[in-house]
């Protein structure tokens, strides 16, 4: 009987120790199903405050927010000249292209227009279109552009008012997020694109810039390392400040335009800037406009148009 009592009072013991284990099972399955509530919680809360301050955290790291960005096709193609081809005969078929072209496009100018038009651009580094608002000047570029087939070679960077330094027209490099920060103008791109050529020894074709509103902003402040470009001594090196690649060689077909309007919105441009530019007054585009007077401002001869 002992033993049958003893057996029973285990028995409960047994049970009674089992009933315990399950409520404190059933509390410790309802305390880790709190834990999780709140974990779960908290980390929603955590992601929204992340998702907030992430612009900020990006922006001081210079990450531009990544987006589907279409990039663009510089190559043009390229006609081999025959060694005996007549230079004369190519160069009045180059002319009336363009007047063609741009006779399509709504522009109507004459032959010695067009003549010192390509001429300039073609011996010059830089050159400026002025005249009053609403002459045509930005309009003209555009459509020599096309005329001469540049493509995306031909690269439209709207100045703006404020700009004071090279980083506001190509962009910066970013020592924290160790990349390189380029600015919405495209700028950066294409010469990086002229850099490969020149690396690579591709032949390029022209590649013409317009900055357009050229002096909305000082051109000494935003375009101070291009302008030295216009001496012959110039090494033609662009710095980036990128350690993986610190210049960019800027080819000898790479043209710059720019408009410049006559009003009190724009800066005054400087001698150093104009002892490098040549200047094509709109204003003065007539159908009868003489190219001998800007022809010999320029120094050359009126019969290598003609003839």
């Amino acid at each position: 009987m002992n033993t049958i009592y003893k057996l029973k009072k285990e028995i409960n013991n047994l049970e009674r120790d089992r009933d315990n284990y399950r409520d404190r099972k059933k509390d410790m399955n309802a305390q880790l199903n709190d834990v999780e509530k709140r974990l779960k919680e908290n980390n929603e809360s955590l992601i929204g405050k992340l998702l907030e301050f992430k612009p900020y955290v990006d922006t001081l790291c210079g990450i531009r927010p990544k987006s589907p960005v279409k990039s663009l096709d510089y190559k043009v193609n390229i006609r081999k000249l025959d060694s005996d081809a007549n230079i004369e005969d190519l160069r009045e078929k180059l002319i009336d292209t363009v007047l063609d072209s741009l006779d399509s496009q709504g522009r109507k100018i004459d032959y010695y227009t067009a003549a010192n038009l390509l001429t300039t651009i073609a011996q010059s580094q830089f050159t400026l279109f002025s005249g009053l608002p609403g002459t045509g000047k930005t309009s003209l570029a555009k459509m020599l552009g096309i005329s001469l087939g540049l493509k995306n070679r031909f690269l439209n960077i709207p100045i703006a008012r404020g700009w004071t330094s090279y980083r506001d027209i190509l962009g910066f490099y970013n020592a924290l997020s160790q990349s390189y920060v380029s600015v919405s103008s495209g700028l950066f791109e294409l010469l990086k694109y002229l850099h490969m050529e020149q690396k690579e020894q591709i032949d390029g074709a022209l590649s013409i810039i317009l900055l357009d509103e050229f002096n909305l902003s000082q051109p000494e402040h935003y375009f101070s390392q291009f302008m030295e470009m216009a001496d012959p001594e110039s090494k033609r090196e662009l710095s980036t400040g990128d350690p993986d690649e610190p210049y960019f060689i800027i080819p000898e077909y790479l043209r710059f335009l720019g408009t410049l309007n006559q009003d009190e919105s724009v800066q005054i441009l400087t001698p150093r800037l104009l002892d490098r530019a040549a200047i094509i007054n709109f204003d003065e585009f007539e159908s009868d406009y003489e190219f001998l007077e800007f022809g010999t401002w320029l120094g050359i001869s009126i019969n290598t148009v003609r003839h």
